[in-house]
């Protein structure tokens, strides 16, 4: 049920959920657990930056979807929070320097599941779309290193050009 509200394109009733710091709770104690739990999560990060920054505020929900992106059933769908979450501009900067975004993208990015690295390069991709994160993903030979393992993924060629490119 939880599925199908967070799928409705009104933005308000999104805010609603996003909001409701008992569902948050639930959802947060779930993502290891369920899929679809992240797959809420995902759709309530999909297109406000209000409930993006919310919800990455919100307590434990890092740690939890981060957790979740080692469990191969849940691991799709929690690197699509995170990717949801890089669609903020004013989050790029924060989730780059958090320990545990870097750690759980950098781990996905070199899954043996093709399309869990895929939405992997794809997030560590849009971090690189800050330009006061370029410097620090240069300077990083963990991602520079996940992006040239991945060299067949255009997001990969593109971030290295990215990150390359300047000085």
């Amino acid at each position: 049920a939880l599925l199908r509200l967070s799928r409705v394109k009104d933005e308000a009733q999104q805010v609603v959920m996003a909001t409701n710091t008992a569902l948050v709770d639930l959802l947060v104690a779930n993502v290891g657990r369920k899929s679809n739990a992240c797959t809420v999560l995902a759709h309530l990060c999909n297109k406000l930056d209000s409930n993006r920054a919310l919800l990455y505020e919100h307590p434990g929900l890092i740690a939890a979807v981060t957790d979740a992106t080692r469990v191969p059933a849940c691991a799709y769908e929690a690197v699509g929070v995170l990717n949801q979450m890089t669609g903020s501009d004013s989050l790029q900067m924060p989730m780059l320097r958090n320990p545990l975004v870097l750690d759980a993208l950098l781990r996905a990015a070199g899954s043996d599941i093709g399309k869990v690295s895929d939405r992997a390069i794809i997030c560590l991709h849009n971090l690189s779309s800050e330009s006061e994160n370029l410097v620090r993903m240069r300077d990083d030979v963990r991602i520079t290193n996940a992006f040239t393992a991945r060299m067949d993924h255009s997001a990969s060629k593109d971030a290295l050009f990215d990150i390359c490119y300047i000085g």
